[in-house]
């Protein structure tokens, strides 16, 4: 049997919406109906397609695009004293998935360890202390070495809790944890 490729194109009502998320949602549906057309054993089975039921699949549609439009962008972390990003990096940033998972990215450099990294908004705080592993590259010993690191509940702050040697840079790249209401 030949392979074959059903492409099924509507429109969606004007929401406003980013240009990214509608590609995304049509890819979305191109691969799952194209996945449908390669599986076989539906034909057999095959119902007539209502409007009732092609209302329902298009509400379904809508409603997995409407999550995907959650997704916020990355808020800019405001530095505490003494740190700064580092280098040609990311800059240090969160931001909070429909899933209320918060999530770090950039790499950061500082001259002190005693003062917050960076402190979060108070809808990202976690609800209790969260303790994190990262690393750091030691410059003076020219070595990769872990490093902790605290998110304060109290206070939203992201606080060095291990050895981290000062003046090296630390990777926020890959943290996530729970916010809590």
């Amino acid at each position: 049997m030949r392979d074959r490729e059903i492409v099924i194109r509507f429109r969606l009502p004007q929401l406003p919406r980013k240009r990214w998320l509608v590609g995304a949602g049509a890819l979305l549906l191109t691969i799952a109906v194209t996945a449908k057309a390669y599986d076989t054993t539906w034909i057999a089975s095959a119902q007539p397609l209502s409007s009732t039921k092609l209302k329902a699949d298009l509400d379904e549609i809508q409603t997995r695009l409407g999550v995907l439009e959650t997704v916020q962008l990355p808020q800019q972390a405001t530095l505490g004293s003494g740190w700064s990003n580092y280098s040609s990096y990311r800059p240090a940033a969160y931001y909070k998935d429909p899933l209320g998972i918060v999530h770090l990215q950039g790499v950061v450099q500082g001259t002190s360890t005693t003062s917050p990294v960076f402190k979060l908004l108070s809808p990202y705080w976690p609800k209790a202390d969260v303790l994190i592993s990262t690393t750091t590259f030691n410059n003076s010993a020219s070595a990769v070495v872990p490093c902790q690191l605290t998110v304060v509940a109290a206070d939203g702050s992201i606080q060095v809790s291990g050895q981290c040697p000062v003046g090296s840079w630390l990777t926020l790249e890959g943290i996530t944890f729970r916010q809590g209401n």
